[in-house]
């Protein structure tokens, strides 16, 4: 892996995973920017994604661990946004 595609990698973890703590947040004051950090967190979760598919295979299994639980946890917070918003 080169450092720049490390780095990039690192980027788009750390926005992700700051965009999933500040819908978490949002979902439990009931804040109105719901929606538009779900877009946020999708945006970074294909960029993410299109970023780990430019490693070799060997590479790609630890952080593609990585990326697949940030994904659940936005999935999982999708639910409780949908849920939320249908009580």
């Amino acid at each position: 892996m080169t450092p720049a595609l490390a780095r990039q990698i690192a980027q788009a973890e750390g926005a992700l995973r700051s965009t999933i703590a500040d819908l978490s947040l949002e979902l439990l004051t009931g804040g109105d920017n719901v929606r538009a950090l779900i877009q946020q967190a999708r945006g970074l979760a294909d960029e993410l994604t299109e970023t780990v598919f430019q490693l070799d295979d060997e590479e790609q299994r630890p952080v593609l661990r990585h990326a697949v639980s940030l994904a659940a946890a936005l999935a999982s917070l999708e639910r409780d946004a949908v849920d939320t918003s249908t009580h």
